[in-house]
């Protein structure tokens, strides 16, 4: 599986289980937009190359989210209201 799209199914933090996407090692591209996210997903597969966070609850980013995307090139997260600015080393990827 390339692409997951999971928007706009009221998903919340605690719905998505902690490793219920680290097995989806081929997975490219995950859209979670439009769900009611307080928090980025943890153990994301390393695969991920694009992740769409738009319109969701989350109000800050912890560095440790992104551990390991280290494949990681293209970040939505428009309409969230942050309660401080991402961190620098998310900058260049975000859309």
């Amino acid at each position: 599986m390339l692409v997951l799209d999971l928007s706009a199914n009221r998903l919340k933090s605690k719905g998505l289980l902690r490793d219920s996407l680290i097995n989806a090692t081929h997975l490219e591209s995950l859209n979670l937009e439009g769900n009611k996210l307080k928090e980025v997903p943890r153990n994301l597969p390393n695969s991920l190359k694009t992740l769409n966070l738009e319109g969701n609850l989350i109000s800050s980013i912890k560095k440790a989210s992104f551990r390991n995307l280290d494949n990681l090139e293209h970040l939505d997260w428009q309409e969230m209201q942050f309660s401080k600015y991402p961190p620098v080393h998310l900058r260049p990827c975000i859309g």
